[in-house]
């Protein structure tokens, strides 16, 4: 490798970065916030460099300092330790760093990046990459396409850049990023600060974070440009409450009040600092023995607006002196539930009939919404092979970690499709008629319906991922010469004959093989 070539990989972050600044919308109240690049790493001293071919190849690095150079086809690196520095290159490729403080470049494709250990740099580049940071404070850049990152441990900063991409940054004080198109930013634990950018956007901090008495550190929420969904807490701990900004654009703003103890009342209310004629508030409550009084009381400098509810404040406005009780909408625990969370055991978490909120935390946990819930339920597995169930409404799945189970039986899916994300490990997700599947990394099964609408598989990977229509009853043989392909704007359409079965987002036809790719069933003989 000639020190021209070294140089023009090492100047790759430098091209990128730009290309993000560019992508990016600043907010007028967070233009120092946004407009801080990630760093540009510098090269080890005297590293070892290892190449692979224009095929297929598994690279091991050495416990040195390692330059590693994927190039074509599908491969699979690791560096191992030392201050490692991996370029994937063309095709979808796996590149881990291991131990060290390391860099990877995803490049061209579809591509799955772990930092693992130390405080690791990660650019997905071109394509529907999956970033995760791992332990250590790391920085990740999904660069184009929709990608999905997750910060896991440490204090992280994540980029979505161009694309619908899906951050989530784990624990720690982490800082996530969107650009200019949808994205959904999902805060930890800690201190998290989120800036949606343009687009319209959905940012939430966790139920978890403000008011736990364990994490009393409230968020930081700026949706930026764009019609955006804000949810945040009210808390029921001194310093826990978020803070939301909606920016330009027609906002909503949910705000939790739920889950304190009996005779427990909010302490730290929710700040919202440009609510708008144009947004929308909603306050979500406990369960109610009579009609909330609501109340919008001036602050005391006579500058915003304080929004009571039996006398307790639940939200802030600032700056607000004429707001309107139109705007704001009160919900009790007879249409938002309960936050019901487990153990480090294998627990079974049953919805009570409303909008809950279930946690399985560790072990290997059940976690299904009510057949007679009136409103979808969220449900997040944690540690342990969980399976998920949902109920007939739309729900929100997050499998976690291990090898999981998601099924979203929503019957009503064209207004209220079910949202399905595995996380790691080999997951089995089963969905039709408007769920959105995101498998995450792993070997993961998609499982489709005969009977109901296409459903949308958002980073299937061919070769390692499946898709499952054995419900639709068919042979091998007769079921494949029935199967299709349609390249769409999206992607690729899954065909049944003339009926579209699923879109695979960021997939093109000539990637797929469908023999390899899909299974059918094989009726047992008479």
């Amino acid at each position: 490798m000639s020190p021209m070539d070294l140089l023009a990989l090492l100047a790759l972050p430098l091209l990128l970065i730009g290309g993000l600044l560019l992508d990016g919308s600043s907010n007028d109240d967070d233009e120092n916030a946004t407009s801080e690049p990630p760093p540009t790493p510098e090269p080890p001293p005297d590293p070892d460099t290892i190449e692979g071919s224009e095929s297929a190849d598994a690279i091991r690095g050495t416990n040195d300092d390692d330059i590693i150079f994927g190039l074509g086809g599908n491969d699979s690196v690791s560096g191992l330790d030392g201050v490692d520095q991996i370029s994937g290159g063309d095709g979808d490729d796996s590149l881990q760093g291991d131990g060290g403080a390391d860099t990877i470049w995803g490049n061209a494709d579809d591509d799955e990046l772990f930092g693992a250990f130390g405080d690791d740099v990660l650019y997905g580049g071109s394509g529907n990459d999956a970033l995760f940071g791992e332990i250590g404070s790391d920085t990740l850049v999904g660069d184009g396409g929709a990608d999905t990152l997750i910060g896991s441990r440490g204090d992280d900063a994540l980029y979505g850049g161009a694309g619908s991409d899906t951050l989530d940054g784990g624990t720690g004080d982490d800082a996530l990023y969107g650009g200019n198109n949808a994205d959904v930013l999902v805060a930890g634990t800690g201190a998290d600060s989120l800036y949606g950018g343009g687009g319209n956007d959905i940012l939430t901090a966790r139920p978890q974070n403000a008011g736990d008495p364990d994490d009393p550190q409230g968020d930081l929420l700026d949706g930026g440009n764009g019609d955006d969904t804000l949810r945040g807490e009210a808390s029921f701990v001194l310093g826990g409450a978020d803070t939301l900004t909606g920016g330009a654009g027609d906002d909503a703003f949910r705000i939790n009040a739920t889950g304190g103890a009996a005779g427990q009342t909010i302490v730290d209310p929710a700040v919202i600092t440009d609510f708008l004629p144009s947004d929308r508030l909603e306050i979500r409550l406990d369960r109610l023995t009579s009609s909330p009084d609501l109340q919008l009381v001036p602050t005391e400098d006579g500058t915003g607006t304080l929004v009571q509810i039996g006398g307790v404040t639940h939200v802030v406005l600032q700056g607000v002196t004429n707001a309107n009780a139109g705007q704001i909408n009160l919900i009790s625990d007879t249409v938002l539930g309960q936050r019901l969370t487990g153990t480090e055991g294998d627990d079974q978490i049953f919805a009570t009939g409303t909008a809950d909120y279930l946690i399985g935390r560790g072990g290997d946990d059940l976690l299904s919404a009510n057949v007679d819930s009136s409103a979808g339920v969220t449900m997040e597995g944690g540690e342990g092979n969980d399976t998920l169930d949902g109920g007939l409404f739309g729900d929100l799945m997050y499998g976690g970690t291990g090898n999981d189970s998601l099924t979203g039986s929503g019957i009503d899916d064209e207004n209220a499709p079910d949202t399905l994300f595995g996380g790691f490990g080999d997951d089995t997700l089963a969905g039709a008629d408007g769920d959105v599947m995101t498998g995450g990394t792993g070997n993961d099964e998609f499982q489709l319906d005969a009977f109901l609408g296409p459903a949308t598989i958002t980073d299937f990977t061919p070769g390692v991922d499946i898709i499952d229509l054995s419900d639709f009853g068919y042979t091998e043989g007769s079921g494949v010469q029935a199967l299709g392909l349609r390249s769409v704007d999206a992607g690729t359409e899954l065909l049944y004959g003339s009926d579209v079965v699923a879109v695979l987002q960021g997939v093109q036809p000539a990637a797929l093989n469908l023999a390899r790719d899909v299974r059918l069933s094989i009726p047992t003989a008479a």
